[in-house]
């Protein structure tokens, strides 16, 4: 079989420069090609871009001029990965660290796949390593309903036949929604916890009660808009088809709120754009946040 070409889409928004550099250092023995979708980022991240693009030949820029959030970011790397000839895409957010070997245990956890089953399989997704350590005990590779965005490696066919990211979800469960498309058209989500990603989300604390560690994020006030705005979206759309994922997410939702009034800086603040945003996704406002 011809050896799979895997073109790396990292969206970046001016991030930490030590990140972009971990990332791509473990990156570049991993992947044929390396596409950085900016979106607007700040000077001395372009320079940095611009930089590695120069010193690497696999590395390319879309340069998107202004925050057209992850969704369009992505969709945009994806058709620039396309157009060179990658059948598979990993997609990763700025902050995002493959361990080594990681995609050789992804792809390798395919292979061993049955026939009807890879044909089946169009996303592998890989464990991630979080504030409070490894997100999913090791074992076995299994089928999941869902993975968040970074990390996934993704069938440039399933691109093909389901379309892009949703656009207008702008951030936030705009991984959810591709995955459930993906579940809806008779797709399937591989996991291999043996394969390891670090991924840093919000700016999180880890508090331990009573024997119980959990994280705080420590979101943006517009994070947590999106995010439940977002949400509703995702309730409405894929209610007959996901309705056990649905029922576990608001229990986690309430929970996570929870967290917010308790743990966070600004809690009522958080918490009343996280009511703009429950009411924005019923009345289906979409798009860019913009403040009010």
């Amino acid at each position: 079989m011809p050896k799979p070409v895997i073109a790396a889409v990292i969206v970046t928004w001016n991030p930490l420069q030590s990140d972009i550099l971990e990332c791509i250092k473990k990156l570049l023995s991993q992947v044929d090609i390396v596409i950085y979708s900016d979106n607007g980022s700040n000077t001395e991240t372009k320079k940095l871009i611009v930089e590695l693009e120069a010193e690497h030949k696999k590395i390319s820029c879309i340069w998107n001029g202004i925050n057209l959030g992850i969704a369009t970011a992505l969709n945009n790397g994806v058709s620039y990965a396309k157009k060179m000839g990658a059948n598979w895409i990993l997609t990763l957010d700025h902050d995002s660290v493959p361990e080594d070997g990681m995609i050789f245990k992804m792809l390798d956890a395919y292979e061993r796949l049955g026939q009807e089953e890879k044909n089946a399989t169009a996303i592998v997704c890989p464990n991630f390593m979080l504030a409070k350590g490894i997100a999913y005990p090791d074992s076995a590779p299994r089928l999941i309903e869902t993975s968040i965005t970074s990390g996934q490696l993704v069938k440039m066919d399933l691109f093909e036949k389901i379309g892009g990211y949703e656009d207008k979800l702008f951030i936030e469960c705009v991984d959810h929604e591709f995955c459930f498309h993906a579940r809806k058209e008779g797709y399937k989500i591989l996991l291999v916890p043996n394969a390891i990603i670090k991924q840093r989300i919000g700016n999180p604390s880890v508090k331990k009660i009573f024997g119980r560690t959990f994280t705080v994020p420590h979101y943006s006030p517009e994070r947590y808009y999106y995010q439940l705005r977002n949400t509703i979206f995702i309730y409405k759309k894929y209610l007959k088809t996901e309705l056990p994922w649905i029922i576990k997410n608001i229990r986690s939702t309430i929970y996570s709120l929870g967290k917010v009034v308790f743990y966070e800086n600004a809690p009522f603040k958080k918490i009343k754009f996280a009511a703009w945003g429950i009411f924005d996704g019923m009345r289906g406002k979409f798009g860019e946040f913009k403040n009010r």
